[in-house]
């Protein structure tokens, strides 16, 4: 145990010997322990150590650095008890981090002080504060509560009960309205049990605690004192002076307004004034109710009390008005407007009826004022008129088209389309006008619904009416001509543009003829189609082309209807017998068609030298077949020796036998295809055949 020097009062215990702890803190219990480690929390119930004055509450290291010195100093009764901790390092070494500090106990006033003059630290907590020996009560420096913290030159001080000092002072105001509640405090005293409030006369409130609510009635004194478990202190007093409510009243305007109507009120009795509904303030305010309105004027006396007043202005409603109208119309309409809801109107026109027509040029605002005879109360209500433009409607297309034609007619500058004559509501139409015409067509803007016009004339043209000439038949590889009549200029379906054309085709073939004004328009195109015929085809017998100067030859043309020979025969069979080779051509007409076909055969005629003319046994001899393809039979029934000879039309011997035989068979099968000259001798008698071997 210490001794400090003279008796001290700890939260109403009286203590002359304390205990000193290397651990930065001082206790009035002998069986506290040195505080182990950190510092802990303040207040801290059933917690060792207790009943202490920590002033760096940590795990320090005395045999480190530094000393721990206590004394008493000054006289009665002003002594003071210090104990000063000095360069005194943490666990567990010579420091730094150190603490330097001094924990102070006043007598008389049981004051207590801690005063930090370099706090270190390692990172653990530590702790400054007071605490009773239950600790229930505790009272530590904020932000210095089982944390980590640090000081360089501050002081805290406790004021504690034991001199029984009374509080340091009422907190409160000290002019007050009359009636208006106010609330007076103390600062909580550590270790009261209650405090003892007195009010002056007429006040109404209590209370045990270190706040008072008390409603005034006059001036006078307010007066506390705080109980604690080993006494009371004496009063602390706060004189307050009690100011009178202003008495406010409201003047001014008429009780009854119409709707939309103005009403000036004034305040009276007071300083300053605020109002409501409308949160105004001053004197005077102007209001403008729309329904039966209680208005209140809160008035504040220059000690700044209030009080209040309220008046009623009642409404009169005004009539309500009614526009029927459109809100927009098309340059140039007239617009019709009705107002309803009263009884009398006036319009921003200058007209004076119920009714109007307007025409403005531009968007318009219209005004009527509106008056009901039975209140007297006028109403105003507005409309506005949009004056919308008329769409510029167009009409783009041909103005001149030629009789027959379709052209297409295209409406611009609206967005719906009438068309006339016709009803079309397409915004292009197709027509095909037969004589000059007028279309007209009507434009509609969808959005303002305003319309305008425009106008084409159409001129039509005549077209010419043409005619095609010529053959509707042809033989094959002939020349026809096709004109064309009834037109200034003509096209051709052969891309020729005269009038007529020469054409010689292969097969049908179609012609079209078009022929055109001379503003160029075209007719109705002619078409003729011509057929070609085939021309036929003549064939002349015998294939032959020589013979022996002095024979008869018969040549038949076949493959037509009729004939007509270069010689004037007119027969499909011709008898010749010519000296010198002569041609004969044979013309051959196909009657259905009209087509024909020339043939030419040429006939040589030969000496045929080395043979003799006939004799006597021409009709006895006979060679066959002829003709054939080189094996033939002579047959001569005179059981005499024969001699045959065959000849090629040169003259030339092929071939020499001589039989006995009334039938000789030949085969000259070797020699080429022709005409070859068997001669047959017989007892100085002959006979020369012609053969052809094919």
């Amino acid at each position: 145990g210490v001794p400090i020097g003279f008796n001290f009062n700890f939260y109403c215990n009286i203590y002359s010997t304390l205990y000193v702890s290397s651990n930065g803190f001082l206790s009035f219990n002998p069986g506290v322990s040195n505080g182990c480690c950190s510092g802990q929390l303040c207040p801290s119930a059933g917690g060792n150590p207790n009943n202490y004055v920590a002033v760096h509450w940590n795990d320090l290291y005395p045999p480190g650095n530094g000393t721990i010195r206590y004394q008493t100093i000054g006289l009665a009764p002003n002594r003071v008890f210090v104990l000063t901790y000095s360069t005194i390092p943490f666990c567990c070494g010579p420091g730094p981090p150190n603490v330097s500090s001094q924990i102070m106990l006043y007598e008389t006033s049981n004051n207590i002080e801690v005063h930090n003059g370099v706090v270190g630290n390692q990172g653990s907590p530590q702790t400054q504060g007071i605490m009773n020996a239950s600790g229930s009560l505790g009272t530590p420096v904020a932000g210095r509560n089982s944390v980590a913290w640090t000081a360089n030159n501050d002081a805290y001080r406790w004021s504690m009960s034991g001199g029984m000092s009374p509080p340091a002072a009422i907190f409160g105001p000290t002019s007050v309205c009359v009636g208006s509640p106010n609330v007076y405090s103390v600062t909580a005293a550590v270790g009261a049990t209650s405090y003892n409030w007195t009010l002056p006369g007429g006040w109404v409130g209590a209370s045990a605690t270190n706040t008072i609510t008390g409603t005034p009635g006059a001036s006078g004194t307010i007066s506390v004192s705080i109980t604690y478990t080993c006494g009371t202190t004496p009063v602390q007093t706060l004189s307050v002076t009690v100011n009178p409510l202003p008495v406010v009243s409201i003047t001014g305007g008429t009780a009854v307004v119409c709707g939309g109507g103005t009403v000036s009120l004034t305040g009276n009795g007071a300083s300053t004034y605020t109002w409501n509904p409308g949160a105004l303030t001053g004197a005077n305010v102007i209001v403008s109710p729309t329904i039966t309105t209680t208005y209140t004027v809160i008035g504040t006396s220059a000690a700044g009390c209030t009080a209040s007043a309220t008046k009623q202005v009642t409404v009169t409603a005004a009539p309500v008005l009614s526009i029927a109208g459109p809100t927009q119309i098309c340059i140039g309409q007239t617009a019709p407007f009705t107002a309803n809801g009263a009884n009398t109107y006036s319009w921003s026109t200058g007209a004076l009826t119920q009714n109007i027509s307007v025409s403005p040029t531009i968007n318009t605002t219209y005004t009527v004022y509106g008056t009901s005879t039975l209140t007297g109360c006028t109403s105003t209500l507005t409309i506005s008129l949009t004056v919308n433009p008329l769409p510029v409607i167009s009409i783009t297309g041909p103005s001149t088209l030629c009789a027959g034609q379709t052209l297409n007619l295209t409406g611009n500058g609206g967005n719906t389309y009438t068309w006339g004559p016709g009803g079309q509501t397409t915004s292009t139409i197709a027509v095909t006008p037969t004589a000059n015409i007028t279309y007209s067509v009507v434009g509609t803007n969808t959005t303002t619904g305003c319309s305008s016009s425009a106008a084409q004339s159409i001129t039509v043209n005549a077209v010419p009416s043409v005619t095609m000439t010529g053959p509707n038949a042809m033989c094959l590889n002939q020349t026809i001509t096709l004109n064309g009549y009834g037109a200034n200029s003509y096209s051709w379906s052969t891309g020729s543009t005269f009038s007529n054309i020469v054409v010689s085709p292969l097969v049908n073939t179609s012609y079209t003829l078009t022929g055109y004004s001379a503003l160029l328009c075209p007719g109705i195109p002619v078409i003729k189609n011509v057929t070609v015929n085939p021309n036929p085809t003549v064939s002349v017998a015998p294939g032959n082309t020589l013979m022996c100067r002095g024979e008869i030859l018969l040549i038949t043309a076949s493959g037509v209807n009729t004939y007509s020979w270069s010689n004037g025969a007119l027969t499909p069979t011709i008898s010749v017998n010519p000296t010198i080779t002569t041609s004969y051509t044979v013309v051959g007409t196909n009657t259905t068609t009209g087509c024909q076909d020339t043939k030419t055969i040429t006939i040589s005629v030969s000496p045929c030298t080395g043979l003799a003319g006939n004799s006597t046994i021409d009709s006895q001899i006979s060679v066959y077949p002829n003709p054939n393809n080189g094996e033939f039979t002579v047959e001569l029934n005179n059981g005499l020796t024969k001699t045959i000879e065959v000849h090629d039309l040169m003259g030339r011997s092929i071939l020499n036998k001589v039989s006995e035989d009334d039938k000789t068979y030949i085969n000259i099968s070797d020699l080429s295809d022709g005409i070859y000259y068997v001669k047959i001798q017989s007892n100085n008698a002959f006979k020369v055949v012609k053969i052809v071997i094919q």
